[in-house]
């Protein structure tokens, strides 16, 4: 059962890490499970740090997380791996955009668009 409650800075404030590298040398916990894609992410980045503070991971390596937690490498992941997946456009700027739209779009005007940034719920997603 939960008895103690602790806020620590968002995972990619630049205080984060001590903050949880701090939180974990002091309260000693035996493991740390990570809930967010932002947070695994970054957690991962210095996981060696965390173990060697006492606590116990249980996550895949950098790379795995890596590809996971962003959009366009998981779509080239699953291309190169002969896995069936919608055409992915990487949007950098207007003339990118409108090669999308000719490529992609479905002749109404209509495209779907995500954010890139780690993270779910469909923050950035927009159609047409």
């Amino acid at each position: 059962m939960l008895q103690k409650f602790f806020y620590i800075p968002y995972a990619d404030a630049p205080e984060y890490k001590n903050a949880l590298l701090k939180l974990l040398n002091t309260e000693n916990p035996d493991l740390v499970h990570f809930q967010n894609d932002l947070e695994i992410y970054h957690a991962s980045l210095f996981r060696d740090e965390i173990t060697n503070s006492g606590t116990k991971l249980f996550m895949p390596a950098h790379d795995v997380i890596d590809t996971c937690v962003h959009k366009y490498k998981t779509y080239l992941r699953c291309k190169d791996a002969g896995i069936k997946v919608p055409v992915n456009a990487m949007i950098n700027d207007e003339n990118d955009l409108k090669e999308a739209f000719s490529a992609l779009g479905d002749g109404k005007g209509y495209i779907w668009l995500r954010a890139t940034s780690i993270g779910g719920g469909g923050k950035g997603s927009i159609a047409n």
